[in-house]
């Protein structure tokens, strides 16, 4: 193979006959890792990082990284004897760097000294907030670490956890759980809610807890595994399980990042990986060690110190005393990698990083299209492509024979696809390169091999999406960003994540590149650039001249938020600085509100006049206070407040109060009286609606412009509030909430189909409605409940100069789908010695021919003709 190809397989150590470990390098360093801040503008090295002070040890202190490539946080350990030099520090610092070993912040823990209270754990959460956890339970949970202002928010796990004290504290992605020294477990699972909760006791009285680990969860749920005796349990909430009895004592147990294996080692030197509580892999040390053929490997002793999942099918361990990492997949097979003077291992979703005094390593199985294309020797159809490339850049006519040959074998997608895959997990940019230009002139020969005319254009996208990908990734891996991951953790972590965390750190312009490649909005970088800009500028720097300098960075982007700049100003106190920055907004949504915040009352009633806008007309109202009401009578904002539509967008809103203490000074009676009266029906309140009520009759009385019509709608506002508190009436004494909001006439109705025959005809009486109304209106509701006995007595009682004829009666009952029994029950209640013809021409509309008489066949036989086969309802209401 080509010498590509050879620096790839250096970094590769066998796993098994077929597989192979990645173990590359990230950032290298010096022999001891006691860190050098350095200035960015003279290159990066490592050396010491330093406090502003004195340069820090990483043998004295206590290392806690993030996943996804983040921060790293250094805390002095307490348990090191270290001589102090000079005057001690007044308040514990969490130190803050990248893992290209840049300094980034110094954290202040303000208040632990005077408290007493010892650090026993810090962590990092999902959207890297800093979490330090003390003795006693307290909490503290830092936001945007790296920005040199970070926020601090407090509280405690509760009182418990300050009456016993903590042994050991695991923070997760989005809560934190403790162990107390009485051997309880209590729980955060979502550092928003801070609800803390007591976790159950593992279910062995008396045994000695030796270690617990978080198993990931999804919902805010707390579930860990616990090394308890000489097993391991499972416990949540509610209940302990336990498993893998007799195996211990285990030393260290840790769980996969998918949540579905748990690896734990026990005293022995024993590796156990087991899923579903069952064992998978069970391997010791020797056994481990037999496979090495290194004559100077030595065979490590004492305890495992460090245990962690590499990716979610392996694990890697690792012992203090000895310059390799036992690497174990969950296959069973195991290899050792160098990787020496560890000081503690990251799990990540396809490997693992390994933070040592000589650098940062980053360990991971090697996928098989990497394998397929790299491997020495291989003859893999991807790498016969790579090799046609590489011969055709050192102008070699055996580049055409062997991509000839893949073509005629028919593998040419498949080698195509290979290469890519090959180039997506490679770190190194020559290698992606030369990768890449192997499947692109693989592609330029697809029409020979495929019969697919989209495989070009297929295939062509993914490159470019490829190559934008690992674009972004070469440029965090710089030393000088220190933002190390791979192509899996960049589609699980999203862009929008890496962009913020870019923004926190400082790395705007990267930040705006991205954007702009990628095609995304780059609003919420400008505005953090902006916010940054304002806040780190000094006080004596008049408003003017910070104006113009953000103008002159941001005018040449579209969109800028401007109004959250402002707003941000505001805060800061520059309030002059602010008033100019809204001006530049070109929303009056967005700039209403900060103009009330400044002062701008006169602006702010133009600009929502001009606007039109109802929602941010009456934000002026609703904020603008007394003060507003005198312009608003002034402004041309009266005539877009007077439309019934308009009024619709104020009922939607809150603050009715500031709106019709407005009307009601600009003697707007008609507007006051319509909200009132849509406000009366609407309200489930008997009390509340006889208010609504009296409003409105009240201010239609006081209509000028028309008198008399004036108080007959007030007569309409009296009639509604007194059905309306007879409904009230009729829900309290029948127990149903079947009448509110009803008319007069389905107040009846509803009164007659629950029984309520004598209310209805209170009801009917005292509105003064007609008998014949009543009548039909009676009629409805028992068709409506199907009662056709009582219909058919309701048409014997019918007089035939009343208001209700037979044929009303019949129309009733066919359009409510009577059945034919009932029709003929009303067909048999008109009397034939009196009204011959009504029953004949009845009888003939619902096709009952039988019941006509001899002696009138013959009108029988033209009504007939005349109807022909439609009802009698249908033709009444066709005519309707």
């Amino acid at each position: 193979m080509d010498e590509v190809e050879e620096d790839a397989f250096v970094n590769w150590r066998p796993l098994g006959s077929k597989r192979y470990v990645s173990c590359e390098t990230l950032y290298p360093c010096p022999s001891s890792w006691t860190l050098q801040a350095s200035d960015q503008n003279e290159g990066f090295r490592w050396g010491t990082v330093t406090d502003g002070t004195r340069p820090i040890d990483l043998e004295y202190m206590r290392t806690f990284c993030c996943g996804h490539g983040g921060l790293v946080a250094f805390v002095r350990d307490e348990s090191k004897l270290v001589l102090q030099l000079g005057v001690p520090e007044s308040e514990e610092r969490v130190h803050v760097c990248t893992l290209s070993g840049t300094l980034v912040e110094n954290v202040e823990l303000h208040g632990l000294s005077s408290t007493r209270n010892r650090i026993l754990h810090v962590g990092w959460t999902g959207d890297e907030r800093l979490v330090v956890v003390t003795d006693r339970g307290w909490t503290l949970v830092y936001s945007e670490v790296g920005s040199g202002h970070s926020s601090c928010d407090e509280f405690s796990l509760g009182t418990a956890c300050e009456q016993e004290g903590l042994e050991e504290v695991k923070v997760f992605s989005t809560g934190v759980c403790a162990r107390t020294r009485e051997n309880h477990f209590w729980g955060v699972g979502d550092f928003e809610a801070r609800m803390p909760f007591r976790l159950a006791d593992p279910d062995m009285p008396g045994a000695t807890v030796h270690c617990f680990d978080v198993i990931p969860s999804l919902g805010g749920e707390v579930e860990i595994v616990v090394a308890v005796g000489s097993d391991l349990a499972i416990v949540d909430a509610g209940q302990s399980l336990k498993f893998a009895a007799g195996l211990g004592p285990f030393v260290q147990v840790a769980s996969s990042p998918n949540g579905l294996m748990i690896a734990a080692v026990n005293c022995h030197d024993i590796i156990y990986i087991f899923r579903n509580e069952n064992i998978v892999v069970e391997i010791s040390l020797e056994e481990a060690a037999m496979g090495e053929d290194d004559s100077t490997f030595q065979t490590p002793s004492g305890t495992t110190t460090l245990l962690a999942w590499c990716g979610v099918d392996a694990v890697v361990a690792h012992w203090e005393d000895t310059s390799s990492t036992l690497f174990v997949d969950v296959d069973g097979a195991c290899t050792w990698i160098p990787v020496e003077e560890v000081v503690t291992i990251t799990p990540e979703l396809d490997g693992a990083v390994f933070l040592r005094r000589g650098g940062v390593q980053f360990c991971r199985l090697v996928p098989q299209d990497a394998v397929d294309v790299l491997e020495p020797g291989s003859v893999r159809p991807g790498a016969l492509l790579h090799d046609a490339r590489e011969l055709l850049g050192k102008e070699d006519v055996r580049s055409a024979s062997e991509l000839l040959a893949i073509v005629d074998q028919g593998d040419l997608e498949e080698a195509v696809q290979t290469c890519l895959n090959a180039a997506g997990f490679e770190l190194s940019v020559s290698r992606q390169q030369s990768l890449i230009r192997a499947a692109c002139f693989g592609m330029a020969f697809a029409p020979l091999a495929s019969h697919d005319t989209k495989f070009r254009y297929k295939r062509g996208t993914k490159v470019v999406e490829l190559a934008r990908s690992l674009r972004i990734l070469n440029a965090l891996r710089q030393p000088h960003i220190g933002l190390p991951l791979t192509l899996v953790q960049l589609g699980s972590l999203g862009l929008p994540r890496i962009l913020e965390r870019l923004c926190t750190l400082g790395h705007f312009l990267l930040a705006l590149d991205i954007c702009e490649s990628m095609g995304h909005t780059p609003q919420n970088i400008l505005f953090k650039w902006g916010k940054r800009k304002i806040s780190a500028t000094p006080a004596n720097v008049a408003d003017k001249n910070l104006f113009d300098a953000l103008v002159e960075n941001l005018n040449a982007y579209p969109e800028v938020p401007w109004s959250s700049i402002a707003k941000h100003a505001l805060q800061r106190g520059r309030k002059y600085l602010a008033s100019m920055l809204i001006d530049l907004d070109t929303a009056v949504k967005r700039q209403i509100p900060l103009l009330l915040q400044t002062g701008g009352l006169e602006d702010a009633v133009r600009k929502s006049s001009v606007e039109g806008d109802p929602d941010t007309i009456f934000q002026v109202i609703k904020q603008g206070g007394p003060g507003v009401r005198k312009m608003l009578l002034e402004s041309p904002l009266r005539e877009y407040q007077g439309t019934e539509a308009n009024l619709k967008e104020v009922e939607r809103m809150r603050g009715h109060a500031l709106y019709l203490d407005y009307l009601a000074q600009a003697r707007d009676h008609d507007t006051l009286a319509l909200f009132h009266s849509r406000q009366g029906p609407l309200s489930t309140n008997v009390t509340a609606s006889t208010s609504s009520w009296n409003h409105a009759k009240a201010h239609l009385e006081s209509v000028e412009e028309a008198k008399k019509e004036g108080k007959l709608l007030s007569s309409a506002c009296v009639a509604a509030q007194r059905l309306q508190q007879i409904q009230g009436g009729l829900e309290a004494s029948s127990g149903r909430d079947i009448f509110l909001g009803h008319s007069v006439a389905g107040t009846v109705r509803q009164c007659i189909l629950f029984g309520l025959t004598n209310d209805a005809k209170k009801i009917a009486k005292e509105f003064k409605m007609s008998d014949r109304q009543f009548a039909m209106i009676s009629l409805d509701a028992m068709c409506r409940a199907k009662d056709w006995v009582a219909v058919t007595h309701f048409m014997s009682k019918l007089d035939r100069r009343g208001a209700i004829q037979p044929e009303d009666v019949m129309e009733y009952a066919v359009a409510h789908n009577a059945p034919m029994h009932a029709l003929q029950g009303i067909v048999d209640a008109v009397d034939p010695d009196i009204e011959p013809t009504r029953k004949s021409r009845m009888a003939a509309s619902i096709g009952m021919e039988q019941q006509a008489p001899e002696d009138q066949s013959t009108m029988f036989q033209g009504i007939r003709n005349a109807v022909g086969t439609k009802k009698l309802s249908d033709i009444l209401f066709q005519s309707r």
